[in-house]
This record gives C-alpha cells, structure tokens and sequence, in this order.
C-alpha cells in the first residue's frame, strides 16, 4: 500500500490479525495480540492518511469465516478481548471505527464494543490529534522493499524485522516516538523536511541500509543543529536501488559514540532486533535482557520525558491537541493473559512525565478517561524537577489522560424535590440533572459553560416543563436528554444553541421518552437536530419553528408520532425518520432463531399542514418506516430531493406544494404508496421518480407480505408542471428481472414538462391524465411489456369501458390510435381533457374483524374471518375507480419458517373484494386455507403470531384493524396556569378518538366530564367547577 500513499486519501483492506499453527508449506503466524497492528497503522498515521478495515477481530471465533483458523484452543471465550485491543489501536492510530452490523453480534459483547464507541464520541477533542512523541524512529521504504535482494533477517514471512523489532523496543521501553517515513525517490517520492525532524530529540535508524543522498544530507543537517541519531546495525550502506556504496557517513555506525556538529551519533551493534522481535512474540524470557540493554542505551544519551511502572506491553502514545493546548497519552494495554482470553487490568499506577513548553509554568488539570469510564475523572498531581506525577487508577484496555491549563470542573446540579422557578434568570455553569419536577416559567436558562459540555438531563421519573421561557449559551456547549421514564413538556419557548459533536444524545433536544410534547416553541442553531426522538413513541410536535439546525426534527425508533403546524426551515435536513434497523436477510433469520418477532419498524408518523421547505440538502426522508403521512404541507427549495421515501411501506403524501427541487418525489422501494392530489411543479430534474418499488413479497423489511395488485402505488389527482420530467418510472438492469409493480397513474394533469412520462421496467396502468404542452408527453424504455396507456377489460364482470387519456396534440376521433411512442399507442384516446375531480377523503376505511376463528384440519389451520370495511368513498368494485386491490390479511410471527422461503415477512392472501361498486363489504373470509400446497397453514405459525387486514379506498388511503387501546397521558396542571383547574391530556390512537372522559373525585364520590378537543394543539382538556 505504501507505492499508492501519496496519491490517496487512506487505505481500505484486509489486515490479517489471527494466528495459525504450521500447515504443509504454511509456516506458522503468530499474530495477535503477539505482534501489534499499530507496527504498520502508525505508517500510514505519519502520513494523515486513514484506513478501514475489511476483517477486524470482532470475535476469534468464526467471525472471519475461517473458523478451521481457530480450533486449536486459541480462542477461550466468546467475548476475547483482543478484539478490543485491536478496536484500541484503530481509534488511537486513526483508522475508520468499524461498526459492528447484526450479522457478527452473537460473536461480541455489544455492551463492551459500545463503551469504546461511547469513549470516543464522548471526547473527540482526544483523537485524531498531532502527533507528539519524543523520538522519530524511521519507517524507510527503500530498505523495505529490498529486504529479500540484501539479504536482511526476517524471522517472520514478509516481516520488516528492523524496523518491526525497533518498533518493540522503543514501545516496550515506555519511549513515545513518531514514524516517519523515508521514501525511495522512485516510487514513493516522500522525504520529511528538516523542520520536521528537528521536533524529535532523538531519531532511530534501525538497519536502515538503504538511504537516498539527499536523506543523508538531511540527516546531517539534523545533527549540526543538535540532534541525537541512534544507529541499530549496519546504517547507509546503500543507496535507494539496494546497490553497495562507500559513503562517509556509513562509518560512523561501527558500534561507539561519535560527535556530528552540535549533535550525537550513538551506533548500538550489540541489539539485534529480529532477536527481540522473534524472542517477544514467543514470551521467551531472553527477550528481557535486550530489551534492558536497549533500553540502558537509550536512557543514557536521550533522557527519558515518561517514567511509569506500567508492564512493558502496555505502550503509551503521545499527542498534542494544539486548538485546546492539551496534551494527550493513550495507554494500550497489550498485557495479556491468555487462559482467560482477557486483557490485565492494572491499577494505582504511577505516570510521571515532562511538560512540553506550551504548558510549562501553568496550573494544570489532568483527566484519565478509559472505555470503563468515558466521561472521565480528574486525578491529582504533583510537579517536582519538571515532572508531573499522577496515580492512574486504573488501567483497562484503552486509557487515555489530557493534560491541559487549569478549568473549573462543579458537580451537577441535581433537582431532587419539586422547584419552579418562575421570572429567574439561572446563570447554568455545570450539568444540570432533574430527578423530581423542574418548571421553568417566564424564565431563562443563559449556559456559561467551559471546557466540558452542560448536560441538562431528565431523569426516569422526572419531569422537566419549560413554559414561556428560554434557554440559550454565552459559552461553551450544552444539550438537553430526556431519558426513558422521564417527563418533558415545553411550550412558548426559545432554546437554540444545543449540542456538540459528540455520541447521538449530545446533538441538540434528544427525546427518549414517551408522552413528549412540544408546542409553540422555536428551536434553533442546534449543532446536529432540532429535536431528536428516540424510541419516543407518542409524541405530538406542534406549532414550532425549527431552523439552522443539522436536522430539524428526527424521529428515529418512534411511532404515533404527529408533527403539525410546523415551520421547518434552513436545516440541512427538515424532517428524518427512520427505523434505524439493519435490513438482512441473516438478521431477520437470527431473529426468528430466538423466537423473536421482526420488527417491522416505526408506525403511524403524520406531518400535516405544516411548511418544510428551503432545508438544503432534502426536506422529507423516510426509511424503513410504515403508514407515514405528509399532508396539507408546503415542502420546497430543497437542492436534491423534496419527499425521500425508502425501503417504507405504505406512504401517503397528500394535497402538498412540491417544488424547486432536484427530485420533487423520490419513492425507492417502497411498493405501497400514494401520492394524492398534490401540485408537483418546478422541480429540475423529475416531480415524481419511481424507481425499484417491486412485489412486496421480495422486499423483506415491510410490515405487509401481499402479492399482485394488493400492494400498489397510486399516483391520482395531480398537477405536475414545470418539470424535466413530470413522472418517471424505472427499475434496476440485471438478471433480477424485477419491475415496479403495479402502478396506477390517473386523474393526473400533466403539463409543460420536457418529458411528460418516462416509463420501462414497470408494470402500470395510465388513464384518464391530461398530456398538455409538454415537449414529449411521454418516453416508454426498452422493457414495455407491462405498459398500457389505457384501461380496457372486455370482460364481461369490468363495470366501465374502455378509456385512455387525453393528449393535446390528437387530432382524430377517438377510433383511431394515438401514437405515444414507436411501438406504444394509446388504443382509447380522449378529445376532450379530463375533469380532474375534488377530492375531500384522505382518511382510510373503516376495517373491523368481527371474529378471527381459527379452525384445525389434520393438524394444520386456517382462520375463518368475518369483516366489515366501509368508506366514503368507494372501496371495491370491478372499476376503473378501484383498479389495483382491495385487502389483504396478514399473519406474521416468529415460527414461521416451515413452508416460507422468507418466513420473516409473514404470509398474506388479498381479498377480492365484490364486483359492484361499493362502500362497504361485510364478508367472511377463510384465510390461509390453501396456503401450503392446497393445504391449510402449518400448526407452528400460529405460535405468538398477530393477524392484520389491511385496505385501501379507491383513492389509496389504507388502514388496518385496530387492535390496541388509546394511549393516554395526563399533563402536569402547572402547565396551563393555577387559577383555574384545567386538566390537559395527551390522547393518541390508530383510530379516530371518539371520546375522552375525565374522572375526579370529590369527597368520596367520583365525577365525571367530557374532555374538548384543542384542534391547535391536539391536546384534550377539561375544566373542573371549583
């Protein structure tokens, strides 16, 4: 990888971490933690170059996939810790962190991984630093890739003995050093400059025979000024090509002390460093004796800046943060015991060390961190002769201590009893924690923070409530969490400026509770998300201004979630949701292998009447999510896309502005939508974009199996104008032979595109639009086998004849065929344009299971349901009305996997709905009776499972049976004012709520009064007579 470092940015490839006894030619690896990675990330660090990994040792077991690797008794647990040594060395030498997917998390501790995570996203300030150390040991490209030519020792296949070995006595040593890298001026053109070498006291030659004459020189110059050389072997005995010469400078390395200038040359012939290297990776006790030589050298003509009784295999790296003047250690601790496959903690250990000249003359505080304790604590310490001295108190795998000036560190401010604070002004110096019930009222919070971050936290039982007031920072940084159990309410208030960089909670607002509400508020200038909800079901968001966030609202893990009334501007992202699930087929199977139901990801999500335009990158995204509705809402401005639904299931977007985009609509995957009575104009590139919204049952992430017709994208009512292309509609190329599947285009004005329609790949019916003034009203791709631009069912049960569309440039009679394309014609053409029709229903059906029975036949089941389904609007019918499904019933469970080649998706069957028009069916159904074969379902699906039937109107709004009860939270009454007794109360349901009833006592006896609806803030209250 070397040659190409100077023309990339890193490196990405397999490291080979394991060990392996001798096989046939095989010699023996002996690998990790033996011999450290960091020998070869440090090289590319020395270079700000970056690396990712394709195997790291998440587990010695199996979770390379060479499990015959790892029979030989190496591996004695399941959680071996040299998986996080090896993690240690990847963030320390600045590599891309893995993130462990669920395909290997049966083979880790996922708590233990995360506290490095943790380690690191809570102290960014301690990584990615300069490099600091107090020598400079010489990585020379020239001498390495002439290794075999000259002859040189390597103890190990392909080892770099000298270099390797100078490695280990320098780390084992306690010495902090640098690499730097000596190109060979032919393929790797890459020579330090003089500066450079001038910030180490000492540099390390190792056998570095090979040196180009310009090196030399620079050398030289390094020792007029004053700098140490320790020569280890035979120095400058060749050139860049490995070809002998008789240089001057060569002869100074004869194994005594010479004197360059104002510098030194310390020549050490009696250390052989592939002797080091093989005797350590073995543990052979020799190794200590040249180790103790190396290192009395050393002490004598390069004065030691770390003094530590750290074991040697615990190896200190050292860096300089200059933007906050700190100085950085990390500790990686290689000290291993192998019959419990787990790292040696140490503890009390003494860490003496010189202070670099930034911090000299300074009062200090120091902070030792470690993956056990992320947020740190401060140690004291003494200064005496220079040195400071400290105790680490512990030791773990990974510690890190920041040395910089002086700060105030105060203890958080806890909230253990009820307090209100009422027109107070709270000057907010330290981490503030609510474990009772916090009100602010009329007030405001000004945070005066310092070098560590403020946290406002709520904890499981508490509650914060912040009314008419305001939170904001003069310095420093500060975020809100509100933690799973708590309580949070804000209303009429201001609070910009939260987060940091830093793990997903420090980024703005986080929400991890359920019951949330936010209401008339702005939320601004936050680091990453205006608000953030996080496993927060229940929520209602409303009547807010967000802008110049990251984010303005993400709702991740989340469902019954209503956003209305919404200003959400100027963010890089508007609205984010997302299941936050990985979609894997070898998950879902680990899922179902525990009895473990998959998930089907967040539900019920409304943005309605609400404007989320101008954000810069995407205004609207959905992933992994089911029944989302963006209604009534202005979404514009956008540089890529306006609405982005992917890998979701059954979206509605609805009489919503979507313009002066890249992409007005981009629906991906997503084979249930509809997009309904909106007006899609100026967008730059294409209004609506299909694409890959194949047969639900081949997508396995959706809540709904279905097959055919049931699951379709409806694209009716619209007016889309100004575009590139109006809609366009496409599919993945390959041997998949997948197309999107099944479309229904109709009622549809589309005018004064480039291209009206483009099409391929898709089956899809298209009629009764209007074409008007489009350059091309429509381009149909080389797959059009499933294209019609008309409807035309001859037989006898189709209620309606035969119709197309309007096109404006059709000149005949409506007998004769419209040409849309060579080979494609519409055979139904209208003279005169469609009358695009009001449309005023955007609810789904009613869907009711009267009576679920299930019914056995020789050991195997069906379920005999009886329905009912009504609508306003049409529900079924042979019609062009209702073309394209009616129902479907689905089971789903987690012991399905006899009989089903994707048992995480359920089994569904739709349902034909009656031939007549209608708006409403009663009907019974005897579902899965024919599932297997023309047999009856196996007996083991029925185990933990859940029934859903699913419909649509002949508009696209779906619904589902309802099947749980309200959700009902009663607000702190503090909230509204104490002069009157006005209960308020949160009240969210799959279903319309009826009614809502609040209950008080009196006395002994019990009253009762209905509670009203509050339509601008979705929140029912009552008034109790006083």
């Amino acid at each position: 990888e070397v040659f190409v470092l100077p023309y990339v940015d890193g490196t990405n490839w397999e490291y080979t971490w394991f060990s392996s006894p001798p096989f046939g030619d095989r010699p023996a690896i002996i690998g990790y933690p033996n011999r450290s990675a960091s020998v070869d990330f440090r090289v590319l660090q020395s270079l700000n170059k970056t690396f990712n990994l394709w195997i790291t040792p998440f587990s010695s077991l199996e979770s390379t996939g060479f499990s015959e690797w790892f029979s030989n008794g190496w591996n004695r647990t399941m959680d071996p810790e040299e998986q996080y040594l090896a993690l240690s060395e990847i963030i320390v030498c600045g590599g891309r962190i893995p993130v462990v997917s669920g395909l290997n998390r049966d083979s880790f501790n996922e708590t233990h991984f995360m506290q490095f995570i943790r380690l690191v996203q809570e102290n960014p300030h301690l990584f990615g630093q300069g490099q600091f150390g107090e020598i400079a040991l010489i990585y020379s490209v020239a001498t390495a890739i002439n290794v075999d030519d000259l002859g040189l020792p390597s103890v190990f296949e392909g080892s770099y003995d000298s270099y390797e070995g100078a490695y280990y006595l320098l780390a084992d040593s306690h010495r902090t050093f640098d690499i730097i890298v000596f190109g060979d001026d032919n393929w790797v053109n890459i020579t330090p400059s003089l500066s450079q070498l001038l910030k180490y006291k000492a540099i390390v030659l190792s056998n570095v025979v090979c040196l180009t004459d310009s090196q030399i020189e620079l050398l030289k110059q390094y020792l007029e000024r004053g700098g140490i050389i320790i020569g280890i072997g035979e120095i400058a005995t060749h050139n860049e090509k490995g070809e002998p010469v008789d240089r001057e400078f060569a002869r100074y390395f004869d194994g005594g002390v010479h004197t360059y200038g104002k510098g030194l040359i310390v020549s050490i012939r009696d250390v052989s460093t592939s002797d080091y290297l093989l005797l350590r990776t073995r543990y052979d006790p020799n190794a200590k004796s040249i180790l103790e030589a190396f290192r009395k050298i050393l002490d004598k003509y390069v004065p030691r800046e770390v003094q530590t009784n750290l074991p040697s295999r615990a190896h200190i790296y050292r860096f300089f943060n200059y933007d906050e003047n700190a100085m950085i250690f990390h500790i990686v601790n290689f000290n291993y015991d192998y019959e419990a496959d787990k790292v040696v903690r140490l503890y009390n250990v003494n860490f003496s060390f010189k202070l670099p000249p930034q911090l000299e003359g300074k009062k200090l505080s120091i902070w030792v961190y470690n993956e056990d304790c992320p947020e740190g604590i401060e140690v004291p310490y003494t200064a005496k002769s220079g040195m400071v001295s400290i105790i680490i108190p512990k030791v773990s795998i990974l510690t890190s201590i920041e040395v910089r000036p002086y700060f105030e560190h105060h203890k958080p401010m806890i909230v253990n009893k009820p307090t209100v604070y009422n027109g107070k002004t709270i000057v907010l110096d330290r981490s503030l924690t609510v474990n009772s019930t916090l009100v602010l009222l009329n007030s405001q919070i000004k945070v005066m923070g310092g070098v560590k971050p403020v946290k406002i936290e709520v904890l499981p039982g508490g509650t914060l409530v912040i009314v008419n007031s305001k939170i904001f920072k003069e310095s420093g940084s500060y975020y809100i969490l509100a933690r799973k159990g708590s309580n949070i309410f804000i209303n009429s208030s201001e609070i910009s400026g939260a987060g940091l960089f830093g793990t997903l909670e420090m980024g703005g607002i986080c929400i991890e509770t359920e019951n949330a509400v936010v209401l008339n508020s702005k939320i601004h200038d936050n680091y990453n998300y205006g608000i953030l909800l996080f496993n927060a079901s229940y929520a209602i968001i409303g009547n807010n201004v967000l802008y110049n966030n990251s984010v303005g609202c993400a709702i991740v893990k989340s469902s019954f979630v209503e956003l209305f009334n919404n200003t959400i501007v100027n963010n890089s992202v508007g609205v984010y949701i997302d299941k936050a699930a990985i979609h894997h087929v070898r998950v879902h199977q680990a899922l179902l292998s525990k009895g473990l139901k998959p998930d089907t990801g967040p539900t019920k999500i409304t943005i309605l009447r609400s404007k989320v335009s101008d954000n810069f990158n995407l205004n609207i995204v959905i992933k992994g999510c089911n029944f989302v509705t963006v209604g009534e809402t202005a979404c514009g401005g956008a540089s890529a896309i306006n609405i982005f639904a992917y890998q979701s299931n059954i979206i509605k977007i609805y009489k919503c502005e979507i313009h002066s985009s890249w992409i007005g609509i981009y629906i991906e995957e997503c084979p249930t939508s509809t997009i309904l009575n909106n007006r899609i104009y100026g967008n730059s590139h294409i209004g609506i974009k299909i694409y890959k919204c194949f047969t639900a049952g081949v997508l396995h992430w959706l809540c709904v199996e279905g097959g055919d017709d049931v699951t379709t994208t409806k694209i009716i009512g619209n007016y889309i104008q100004d575009n590139s292309y109006g809609i366009h509609m496409d599919t993945e190329h390959g041997p998949t032979g997948y197309f999107n599947h099944y479309i229904r285009i109709q009622y549809n004005t589309i005018e004064n595109n480039n291209v009206g329609i483009y099409v391929n790949s898709t089956e899809t019916h298209i009629y009764e639009n209007n074409f008007v003034k489009n350059k091309k009203h429509a381009i149909v791709g080389r797959d059009r086998r499933a294209t019609k631009f008309y409807v035309n069912y001859s037989r006898d049960w189709f209620l309606d004849a035969p119709v197309g569309n309007y096109w404006d440039d059709y000149t005949g009679t409506g007998a004769e065929p419209y040409k849309i394309y060579p080979g494609v014609f519409d055979y139904f053409p209208l003279t005169k344009p469609v009358k695009i029709p009001v449309i005023r229903d955007f609810e789904g059906p009613y869907v009711k299971i009267k009576s679920a029975k299930v019914v056995w036949r020789d050991k195997r089941f069906f379920i005999r349901i009886e329905y009912i389904i009504s609508d306003e609007s049409y529900v079924a019918g042979n019609s062009k009305l209702t073309l394209g499904g009616f129902a479907v019933v689905h089971l789903l469970g987690p012991h399905m996997e006899k009989e089903l080649e994707f048992p995480w998706l359920g089994y569904a069957e739709g349902i034909l709905g009656p031939e007549e028009l209608t708006k409403r069916v009663e009907g019974v159904y005897n579902f899965g009776e024919y599932a297997c074969n023309w047999q009856p379902m196996p007996a083991e699906w029925l185990r933990d499972a859940s029934l859903t039937l699913y419909c649509t109107d002949m508009w696209g709004n779906w619904n589902k049976n309802d099947t749980s009860p309200p959700r009902i939270a009663v607000l702190p009454r503090i909230l509204m004012g104490r002069k009157a007794i006005v209960i308020h109360a949160l009240v969210l349901d799959w279903s319309k709520v009826s009614k809502v009833q609040l209950m008080y006592s009196v006395g002994s006896s019990w009253k009762t009064v209905d509670m009203a609806y509050d339509e601008s803030t979705h929140l029912y209250f009552a008034r109790i007579p006083l």
